[in-house]
């Protein structure tokens, strides 16, 4: 099946749950093969590569593996629930693998999220941790650590009629001096606390999976849209939560404070070697004197998203920018 994903072309062995197909003469750009052999996995090293980055839970347990082949051409996933992705170093095709009694609904979270990102990332492609939506005049990025509320801000948009472009990763791309957002999959992942605030009831969406605790929202249901096209950005916000803080206001973001902004958001980061860590700051110094970098101070830790979205919406109209949705092609 071929489907579109991160401005990409995906050929994959099964039907990614969230994707649409695409033209099938369309040329391919990534190949995903799905519940077959790795053509690599540590262990062919006889235990002598240890890993590149190691992630572990509050418990010191292991919860991700990334190994690279002592030859350069594969990295190896291996998370602590028996998934695994292997990636070749050109982010040209994708590995996948899992175990019961997960299914390959569990496997596609992982592989929609750091996986792609990660691939991304070995095609010279930066991604920020962020969801965006879309207006009249282009997309509007999201962005803060985990948890600060980027998913939801989102979903509260979409509830306004905003198409949504992508939810927790927005994968970047340059033309002519631009920066665009490119779209994802036309779904949003939510926590029960933020789906009963919107819909008053935790249950009121299924869950992203039987093995996952976060919600799924289609976007192609009625009454919310998706974005499938690239749009330029037009500026990012940043939520941040200052307990000192009086009223949630919006403040630009300057020089250094700005950079960091970006470089502290950008998506897989832990995952960089010199040269990729070298491409990003290149780019990011251009996003940096290009774009609009906002700072959402919210006074509450989980503010009403109304609210912030009348603030960005507000702060938009102040820079020029209209604060309308976007008509998709489905509108028309």
């Amino acid at each position: 099946m071929l489907s579109r994903l991160c401005g990409l072309n995906v050929q994959s062995t099964h039907a990614i749950p969230g994707l649409e197909a695409c033209s099938p003469e369309a040329p391919v750009d990534l190949e995903v093969c799905l519940a077959e052999g790795h053509p690599w996995t540590p262990a062919d090293d006889g235990g002598v590569n240890e890993g590149k980055f190691m992630r572990w839970d509050e418990r010191g347990e292991p919860l991700l593996k990334v190994s690279r082949s002592d030859d350069g051409r594969y990295f190896h996933f291996s998370y602590s629930d028996g998934t695994a992705f292997t990636i070749d170093s050109a982010g040209r095709k994708i590995w996948g693998s899992w175990q019961a009694p997960y299914s390959l609904e569990d496997a596609t979270t992982y592989l929609l999220g750091p996986v792609m990102g990660f691939t991304l990332r070995r095609r010279g492609r930066v991604s920020m941790h962020a969801s965006a939506f879309a207006t009249v005049d282009g997309a509007v990025a999201i962005s803060g650590a985990s948890g600060a509320g980027k998913s939801t801000t989102a979903t509260a948009f979409a509830r306004r009629g905003f198409p949504v472009l992508t939810d927790d990763m927005v994968p970047l791309s340059e033309k002519q001096g631009r920066f665009f957002a490119q779209p994802t999959y036309p779904r949003m992942r939510l926590w029960g606390d933020s789906v009963e605030s919107f819909y008053g009831s935790g249950e009121a969406l299924p869950p992203l999976t039987p093995n996952w605790d976060k919600k799924a929202l289609d976007l192609k249901v009625q009454g919310y849209h998706f974005e499938s096209s690239p749009l330029p950005i037009l500026a990012i916000y940043f939520l941040d939560y200052k307990p000192e803080s009086r009223p949630t206001v919006v403040d630009g973001l300057a020089g250094q404070q700005a950079l960091m902004a970006l470089v502290n958001n950008t998506y897989v980061n832990y995952l960089l070697d010199a040269e990729m860590r070298a491409a990003e700051f290149e780019l990011l110094g251009r996003m940096w004197e290009g774009l609009p970098l906002r700072c959402l101070r919210l006074a509450e830790p989980r503010p009403r998203p109304d609210e912030v979205c009348s603030l960005i919406l507000d702060d938009l109209a102040g820079l020029g920018w209209s604060a309308e949705p976007r008509a998709t092609s489905a509108d028309a």
